[in-house]
C-alpha cells in the first residue's frame, strides 16, 4: 500500500476553515454593529418624533392655560360690571323713593306736630319733633303705618316739656318700597 501524507492537505483544510470562521466571525460582528446602528438609529427618531410631540403639547397646553387665565380675568370683570349695574339699578329705583318718602311724611303730619329732625341709617327711619298732645303722635302712627311707603313705626320715647304744654317725641319707623309691604303681609297669610 502506498503511503500519503494527509498533513499538509489537512493544514490547508484547516486554514480554509479557520478563514472561513473568520470571516463568518467578522460578518457576523458586521451584521450586529449593523443592526445595532439601525436599532439606534430607530430608537432615536421615535425618542425626536416623541420630544416633537411631547413639546408641541406643552406649546397647547400654554396656550390652553393662557386662554384660561384670560376667561377667569374676563369673568372677574363681567361679576364686576354686573354687581356695578346692580347698584346702579339700585339707585336708579331708589332715587324716586326720597320724593315719596318726603311727600308721605307731608302728608301724614297732623297739625299740632312739628318735625325737627330725621335721620336714616339704611332703612330706618327716626324722626324727632314736639307735639301738643300724645293722642296727635299716636294719629301721627296711624297715618304713617297707613303709608305704602313705611312700615311698623313704633314710639321710642315722649318727653313732657316743663315750661309748656307740649312733649318731644322720637319715632323710629322702616323705610319700604311700596310692594315691599304688601309681599310681607302675603308671605305671613301664606305661612300662617
Amino acid at each position: 500500500m502506498a503511503r500519503m501524507n494527509l498533513l499538509p492537505w489537512r493544514e490547508d483544510k484547516r486554514k480554509q476553515q479557520s478563514k472561513m470562521f473568520g470571516i463568518q466571525v467578522a460578518s457576523g460582528v458586521a451584521l450586529t454593529l449593523v443592526g445595532c446602528m439601525v436599532a439606534n438609529i430607530y430608537i432615536s427618531g421615535n425618542a425626536d418624533y416623541q420630544k416633537q410631540r411631547n413639546s408641541y403639547l406643552q406649546g397647547e397646553i400654554y396656550s390652553l392655560e393662557s386662554q384660561l387665565t384670560e376667561i377667569a380675568e374676563l369673568e372677574t370683570t363681567k361679576s364686576k360690571l354686573l354687581s356695578r349695574m346692580e347698584i346702579i339699578q339700585q339707585l336708579q329705583t331708589q332715587r324716586p323713593q326720597v320724593v315719596h318718602l318726603f311727600h308721605e311724611i307731608a302728608t301724614a303730619i297732623p297739625s299740632g306736630i312739628q318735625l325737627s329732625e330725621m335721620r336714616q341709617a339704611g332703612e330706618r327711619l327716626t324722626l324727632i319733633g314736639s307735639t301738643q298732645s300724645n293722642s296727635r303722635v299716636s294719629e301721627f302712627m296711624r297715618l304713617l303705618d297707613a303709608s305704602p311707603w313705611m312700615s311698623g313705626p313704633s314710639v321710642k320715647n315722649i318727653t313732657a316739656k316743663k315750661d309748656s304744654n307740649s312733649s318731644t317725641f322720637e319715632l323710629v319707623l322702616t323705610h319700604t318700597a311700596p310692594g315691599a309691604k304688601k309681599l310681607s303681609q302675603d308671605e305671613d297669610q301664606n305661612n300662617g
